[in-house]
């Protein structure tokens, strides 16, 4: 909106990750397709004085000025790359889904022209819902703080309930009212 305008020269997005990764991509395509491969994965990289040595799996060896390490939150490039700032815990976890708009109860839709996010606080934790593709999608986004890193989130933290409509499996929420609620 315009405070977005206002304080960053530029409008908010909500984006869909692969619909931005399609337009990279084409674009890559485009503009240098020699510099894409897929399907080969990267053993190692390491700086050689003015660049980076890659070696991919399947044996190849080459030179970039730039790597950018966009393989999640155990990435191996960033370990190589960075060996003396290992990956810390920030105290946020984060479970996300998508959700088709038209199952959702009618007072939480938006439309493609009033596409707003929305993000819901309460102690310890929030709930933020952002339309997607041309508000197809809401997206959701649950984050809690906890001081201890857990890989495997709750089983029902989302889920698509009878009647369709979503309900947020989160403790924090309880006093929300009907529309984040255990």
């Amino acid at each position: 909106g315009q405070d977005c305008r206002d304080r960053f020269g530029a409008p908010y997005w909500f984006v869909h990750r692969g619909d931005l990764q399609q337009v990279l991509l084409s674009a890559l395509r485009q503009r240098a397709p020699e510099c894409l491969s897929v399907g080969i994965g990267v053993q190692s990289a390491k700086e050689q004085g003015d660049h980076i040595q890659v070696t991919l799996s399947d044996g190849q060896i080459l030179k970039a000025s730039v790597v950018l390490a966009c393989d999640g939150v155990h990435s191996r490039l960033r370990s190589a790359m960075v060996p003396s700032d290992p990956v810390q815990f920030t105290g946020l976890m984060a479970w996300r889904g998508l959700v088709p708009m038209d199952k959702l109860p009618a007072h939480l839709r938006v439309t493609e022209a009033h596409a707003i996010g929305t993000n819901w606080v309460g102690p310890g934790a929030h709930v933020i819902t952002y339309p997607l593709r041309r508000a197809q999608l809401m997206n959701v986004v649950g984050i809690i703080e906890r001081d201890d890193f857990r890989e495997d989130p709750p089983k029902k933290f989302f889920r698509l309930a009878p009647g369709r409509e979503v309900r947020l499996r989160c403790a924090y929420f309880i006093t929300c009212t009907g529309v984040v609620k255990d």
